[in-house]
């Protein structure tokens, strides 16, 4: 027999500190999208993303729903296929509340595009 646990708010052993479900695990992905560069700069899926916008050809900057605690806690990963070609990103400009990935030195805007960030919330 398979058991379920639900559950909206978890809190310590005091009854203090709520914790949102998303944020349980010490460790796990904080904020994360997919986008076709190609086409437009809306998510195909996300988590902790309010908004993209293209910056420019290759390059897309997010801005956080929750921000991370400061620039240095920040550490985010992209990678993108266009085709049978896979391109890494790199990270740059961040800050607390927003970053912008951009291609190597060959940019251009790719089919499909991921982005995921791990550190501290505020």
């Amino acid at each position: 027999m398979a058991s379920e646990l639900r559950v909206n708010t978890l809190k310590d052993a005091a009854g203090n500190n709520s914790v949102g479900m998303e944020y349980v695990a010490e460790g796990s992905i904080k904020a994360r999208f997919t986008v076709n560069q190609a086409n437009n700069t809306t998510a195909l899926s996300s988590h902790n993303i309010s908004s993209l916008v293209d910056t420019s050809t290759g390059r897309t900057t997010y801005n956080l729903t929750s921000a991370f605690s400061s620039a240095n806690e920040h550490c985010a990963v992209g990678i993108g296929t266009d085709a049978a070609t896979f391109y890494y990103y790199t990270i740059f400009n961040q800050a607390a509340g927003s970053a912008t990935f951009i291609q190597g030195a060959s940019a251009h805007d790719v089919d499909f595009a991921s982005v995921m960030a791990l550190g501290d919330l505020a």
